[in-house]
């Protein structure tokens, strides 16, 4: 049986029209790769129930996170914010980490993830350790902008199975104090924390690129959902449904 992996929904107003979503290509990279992906609504229902029908989370990209998770106000420059997108991406986040449910933090995911085990974001890279590298590109999110190091004897080298790769960058802010039980795993040459990785599960990991469209051009891209789904069917095959 196909591992089921969850993609925690995003969340939008037009008007007084609210609508959940999530990018296509999220669930393009999961089939793809070998998971049926279910989406995770925004809703008032337990979160244990949510996490009970999936092997693995996806936490997609999106806005920005609230600072009040890590006790900080907002500053000038902090983009859009959502308080209930936030606090049901904790819940489901947390929960999933108490019962080692395989992780895949991809960019707002990986600041998230961050946040939820602890840590802190800086609200804006080019106000706080004010970066030099460009992290917006505009188009062509198919191909890499800059370079990342990926740390040696992480779970990152492990899978990417290279020491230095191109990444493409779409964010403003970024991961400041790595939460208690997580490492770097991942960092730009202008110091900017592009992936962490979890000392003590099986599988979490962010990365603060854009993997659901580098895929299609890139094998090491591939490779990390690739990754996700093999550990999301280990616990698949450990469930009786």
């Amino acid at each position: 049986m196909k591992p089921i992996i969850g993609i925690a929904c995003g969340q939008e107003w037009r008007g007084s029209r609210q609508s959940l979503y999530v990018h296509k290509p999220y669930t393009d990279a999961i089939v793809k790769t070998g998971g049926v992906p279910v989406l995770l609504p925004i809703a008032e229902v337990e979160t244990e129930a949510l996490l009970s029908i999936v092997d693995g989370l996806l936490l997609p990209g999106g806005i920005d996170v609230d600072p009040r998770f890590y006790n900080e106000e907002p500053m000038a420059r902090l983009g859009q914010v959502d308080l209930d997108w936030d606090a049901n991406d904790m819940r489901l986040c947390r929960e999933a980490m108490y019962r080692d449910i395989p992780i895949l933090g991809i960019c707002r995911g990986h600041q998230l993830i961050n946040v939820a085990a602890g840590g802190t974001l800086y609200q804006d890279i080019y106000t706080e350790p004010k970066t030099t590298l460009k992290h917006a590109q505009e188009v062509n999110f198919y191909n890499g902008i800059h370079k990342i190091a990926v740390k040696s004897e992480t779970l990152l080298q492990e899978i990417i199975e290279k020491d230095e790769v191109w990444v493409n960058s779409s964010h403003h802010q970024a991961v400041k104090d790595v939460a208690p039980d997580f490492e770097v795993a991942g960092v730009a040459s202008d110091g900017i924390i592009e992936a962490i990785e979890s000392k003590k599960h099986n599988f979490v990991l962010g990365v603060q690129w854009h993997p659901e469209w580098m895929y299609l051009k890139d094998n090491n891209m591939l490779k990390l959902f690739i990754a996700f789904i093999n550990s999301a069917a280990q616990i698949g095959r450990k469930k009786v449904r």
